[in-house]
């Protein structure tokens, strides 16, 4: 009985026990004691009804033939009837109804349980997150001002030594070109028959000696774009970590001179028939070699010996007599003119040097080569150092990006958490609310009214 009654109860809430034989028991208050103690452990919602439910009769009260000696046992009966009906037509909508409210009762707590443990995770996630963006705030407005900062720097940097290479370049380009004649002094001379080769050698020299200066203002603009972008790459940064990149300066700063420099000789670089007043003194150097007369002087006295070396021929033209002065015109007039030649033949290495000299300086200024090579050079100097800028910039966006990113998530989460935290809180609230509702709900109540 123990066993079907405790099978019964794990099916049932309430059972409608009923105990036969009562009157054969001798000690009937120990024997009801014993049983419902047992009920108790079995099924405890029973024995809290055990007036209506457990019933100890005995069939021998029953009256089937309607004799009269069992009369005595009929109130008991009649209970046990009145219960039996009770339960079968009152008591079974109570014994629907309660587990009901016994679900809804749990269903509702284990809600109000999971609300406020949401509720609690929401709210500390909600002030991570804000807490988060609060305490980022400094940093991500630094990493902002830092960006502008450095790249500002780095563009100063950058223009500072590109105007320094600029200056440095043509100053160093205008000084040799400046200088150029000096170069004859490497070139040797080897008479008459060679002055094309010489000429050729000199000019050759000459361009060289700016090719090789070009070569090391190319290395020297090399070496202070080298160092603007160590310093560049070493400027301090919070919270950044910059990818170093190869320069690859030696593109940057290879001869790139396509149109080299053209300078033709000409069979007039051969002679110097610009003398101007400062070759007096070289005059006066080939006078014992010339021999000129004073008729030769006359020709070219002004423009070689000057006003006063004039008056004195005029002087001696007066105490030879005109008539002498004419028949020594052609003798003196041939002499000078082989003067002449041999002062030409005499000066035509120092005539090739100073033409060709001039020839290229001149070329080299119209064309403001100095200057054309200076702006080609920092050219690329900005352009290599423009490269690291370039990717020092793109570092610093993509980590305002990525921070922009970021933030603007936590600022989605901690939007979400603050709807889930009032969110878990209502139905927290509504659970709560409903739970209370069901604690007063009286099931015979409504037990009556389903009846009814």
């Amino acid at each position: 009985a123990n066993q079907f009654l405790w099978n019964a109860s794990n099916e049932k809430a309430y059972l409608f026990i009923v105990v036969n034989k009562f009157d054969e028991i001798k000690n009937k208050e120990k024997c009801r004691r014993m049983i419902l103690e047992q009920i108790k452990q079995i099924s405890p919602r029973t024995f809290e009804y055990h007036d209506d439910l457990v019933h100890f009769v005995s069939a021998n009260a029953i009256n089937v033939d309607g004799n009269p000696p069992h009369t005595n046992r009929i109130p008991e009966v009649d209970h046990l009837e009145e219960s039996l009906r009770t339960f079968v037509l009152k008591k079974r909508s109570k014994s629907k109804l309660a587990p009901a409210r016994h679900y809804l009762h749990n269903l509702l707590y284990d809600i109000g349980v999971l609300a406020e443990f949401n509720r609690e995770l929401a709210a500390i996630e909600y002030d991570q997150l804000t807490r988060e963006l609060e305490e980022g705030e400094p940093a991500f407005r630094k990493l902002q001002r830092d960006g502008s900062r450095v790249v500002e720097e780095a563009e100063r940097l950058c223009e500072s030594t590109c105007q320094s290479i600029r200056k440095t370049i043509k100053d160093q380009l205008s000084s040799v070109i400046d200088d150029i004649h000096k170069v004859d002094e490497n070139c040797e001379y080897h008479g008459l028959l060679y002055m094309w080769n010489y000429a050729m050698e000199l000019r050759d020299g000459m361009l060289q000696k700016i090719q090789n200066e070009l070569s090391k203002c190319e290395l020297i603009a090399k070496q202070e774009v080298s160092t603007c972008i160590e310093k560049i790459q070493e400027m301090p940064v919070q919270n950044l970590v910059i990818d170093p990149i190869d320069a690859k300066l030696d593109k940057y700063f290879t001869n790139r001179n396509n149109n080299p420099i053209q300078i033709h000789i000409d069979p007039s670089d051969f002679f110097d028939l610009n003398l101007g007043l400062d070759l007096n003194h070289r005059m006066n150097e080939h006078v014992g070699m010339l021999g000129i007369s004073s008729g030769a002087l006359v020709m070219f006295g002004g423009k070689f010996l000057g006003y006063n070396v004039m008056s004195n021929l005029f002087k001696i033209s007066n105490v030879v007599g005109f008539n002498n002065m004419r028949k020594l015109a052609l003798p003196l007039i041939g002499l000078a003119g082989f003067g002449f030649l041999v002062y030409i033949v005499s000066d035509a290495r120092h005539a090739i040097s100073r033409n060709v000299a001039r020839k290229v300086r001149s070329q080299l200024t119209q064309s403001n080569y100095a200057e054309c090579q200076a702006h080609r050079i920092s050219y690329h100097g900005r352009k290599a150092t423009r490269r690291l800028i370039n990717h020092l910039r793109d570092c610093f966006r993509r980590a305002i990006d990525a921070e922009e990113q970021k933030r603007k998530e936590q600022r989605e989460k901690a939007k979400v958490s603050d709807e889930a935290k009032f969110y878990f809180s209502g139905v927290f609230s509504k659970a709560e609310e409903m739970s209370k509702v069901l604690e007063v709900l009286d099931i015979d109540v409504v037990e009556d009214e389903i009846l009814a």
